[in-house]
């Protein structure tokens, strides 16, 4: 086999488990903040937007 396709396959193996891993977490601090993930994730967001751009 190819390495470039073994590279590939192993890089797109990960990215898959990481955001597993991610969407896992998530869910969890989700249910213990009794949010849905969604409204979570846009609280983040707008949480990273802010520090990113030094918005007050």
């Amino acid at each position: 086999m190819d390495i470039e396709k073994v590279t590939h396959s192993k890089r797109v193996r990960f990215n898959t488990t990481l955001n597993q891993w991610i969407l896992i977490k998530l869910k969890v601090l989700a249910a213990a903040q009794q949010k849905n993930v969604n409204d979570l994730i846009e609280e983040l967001a707008l949480e990273y937007i802010k520090k990113s751009f030094d918005i007050n």
